[in-house]
C-alpha cells in the first residue's frame, strides 16, 4: 500500500508544479464596438514592466503604442488593462502579439547620456566611474541595450 501511495503523491505534486499560472498572463477581449482591449492579469506582489510587441497590426491604432509595434505598461497585481486597439475603418482587421515582463518601473525613453555628472570629493581624492549590471542579466535573462547603470567609487573613508 505505501509503495502505491509514495509514487501517486509525487506524480500529483509533479503535475501541480508543472500546471503553475505564469506571473502575468495577457488576454485579449473583443468589445462591442469592435476595438479589442487588452489586459494583463499579474499574480506579483510587485510592480511589472509589461512589453509587448506586434509582429502583425493590420487596421487598428492605439494611443498606447510606444513606437509604431511596441506598446510599454505598468502592471501591478490584478488585472489591469493595458491597451485598447482601435479601427480604423480599413478594409482588414488583425493583430498579432507576443509580450514580455520585468519587474520594476522603466524608463519610457533612454536617459541622456551625455549627462556630465559633477561628484563633490575632497581635493587630492579621485572618483572612478564603473558600468555595472543587474543581477537579472547575471542570472540568464538579458536586458538589451537600452539599460544602463553606472556606479561612482570612493575609497575606504572617503567622504561626499
Amino acid at each position: 500500500m505505501h509503495k502505491t501511495i509514495l509514487p501517486a503523491l509525487f506524480f500529483l505534486i509533479s503535475i501541480y508544479s508543472f500546471s503553475q499560472k505564469r506571473l502575468i498572463e495577457c488576454t485579449n477581449q473583443n468589445n462591442p464596438d469592435h476595438s479589442v482591449t487588452i489586459n494583463a492579469n499579474s499574480f506579483a506582489d510587485a510592480d511589472y514592466t509589461l512589453r509587448i510587441v506586434f509582429s502583425n497590426l493590420i487596421g487598428y491604432t492605439s494611443r498606447s503604442l510606444y513606437t509604431s509595434n511596441i506598446g510599454l505598461a505598468l502592471v501591478n497585481r490584478g488585472n489591469t488593462e493595458v491597451m485598447k486597439l482601435i479601427p480604423d475603418n480599413g478594409p482588414s482587421y488583425a493583430f498579432q502579439y507576443k509580450y514580455q515582463f520585468f519587474p520594476g518601473h522603466s524608463f519610457t525613453k533612454m536617459p541622456d547620456t551625455s549627462f556630465q555628472y559633477l561628484i563633490p570629493a575632497r581635493a587630492g581624492k579621485s572618483v572612478g566611474v564603473v558600468s555595472v549590471s543587474s543581477t537579472t542579466s547575471l542570472i540568464s535573462q538579458k536586458l538589451g541595450s537600452q539599460y544602463r547603470g553606472t556606479s561612482f567609487v570612493y575609497k575606504l573613508n572617503d567622504t561626499i
